[in-house]
């Protein structure tokens, strides 16, 4: 490949840019779709209140264990003005509990569009199945209030 003159032509480097934009080998199909997906759900919760990620274990040294095979779960806390959010997340489930303890309902939102609703038990306890790909997030609602968390990955 020639070494490239883009300080001395900007029409090359136009040129450049837009036959890197329109090879599908460069931009895969999904990168489109996620893409696509994140414009779609941009304002699709500026009314809710989003929970405030008090607590990230991935960021700790010590990380909690669960079970016996040693794989590292991610411990997650959040907090709102009326309800708090408690998750341990592995690598297939999420287990999580609202806070105040009380029953509510959970949703688990793709980015890529689709969702999953699952109900707690009467203490705010949930298991929800893992996203394999893509970032997902949760809304709740519990206490009269629904609060969403940021995306997670």
């Amino acid at each position: 490949m020639n070494s490239p003159t883009w300080a001395d032509d900007d029409d090359q480097l136009l040129e450049v840019v837009k036959d890197t934009l329109t090879d599908n080998d460069v931009v895969m199909d999904r990168m489109r779709e996620a893409a696509l997906a994140a414009f779609t759900w941009r304002t699709i919760d500026l009314e809710l209140e989003q929970l405030t990620l008090a607590f990230d274990s991935a960021g700790e040294h010590d990380l909690a264990f669960r079970g016996t095979t040693g794989e590292a779960s991610r411990m997650l806390t959040f907090t709102g003005p009326t309800v708090g959010l408690e998750l341990e997340i592995d690598d297939s489930t999420i287990i999580g509990q609202l806070i105040p303890a009380e029953s509510g309902l959970v949703t688990l939102l793709l980015a890529a569009g689709g969702e999953t609703e699952i109900p707690t038990d009467e203490v705010g306890w949930f298991t929800i199945p893992r996203p394999v790909n893509g970032p997902y997030r949760l809304r709740c609602v519990a206490a009269e209030s629904t609060v969403v968390t940021e995306w997670l990955t």
